[in-house]
């Protein structure tokens, strides 16, 4: 089995709760259901909708690996398409130093169980540099 065969494909129809500190990603059959809970609060927006806000924005799972990304993203990462970007890291676009920082920023939010807005440089590995400010 290959790295991004053993990845999830996320549905463009899931709605974005917040919960606590983070968030779920809900089916649209369940969205009532989900509304009645005490812990949660709809954003309005489904992955699909992301798509078309101006901002970068992208989903990895636990090994910091790539499910999801919009196509500004893709572009800025400097990847072909959303499918080359799948199962991708930070290393693989990345300086060393660059990666290990954003990760780091990543782990930290992770650790402490809270939302952080972080301003962050990204060097490609092209060389390019890019600014960031970041809410994680």
């Amino acid at each position: 089995m290959t790295a991004q065969s053993s990845l999830i494909d996320i549905d463009q129809n899931l709605f974005i709760f917040r919960v606590l500190h983070g968030i779920k990603l809900v089916k649209p059959k369940l969205v009532a259901q989900e509304m009645q809970t005490e812990n949660s609060f709809s954003t309005g927006h489904t992955i699909a909708s992301l798509s078309s806000l101006p901002f970068n924005f992208y989903f990895l799972n636990a090994d910091g690996a790539t499910l999801h990304m919009n196509q500004q993203c893709v572009e800025i990462c400097g990847f072909q398409s959303i499918n080359d970007s799948i199962g991708k890291s930070l290393f693989d676009v990345s300086n060393q130093e660059s990666a290990a920082k954003l990760i780091n920023n990543c782990n930290s939010v992770i650790s402490e169980n809270k939302i952080k807005i972080f301003e962050e440089e990204n060097i490609r590995k092209d060389g390019a540099s890019l600014q960031f400010l970041s809410v994680k």
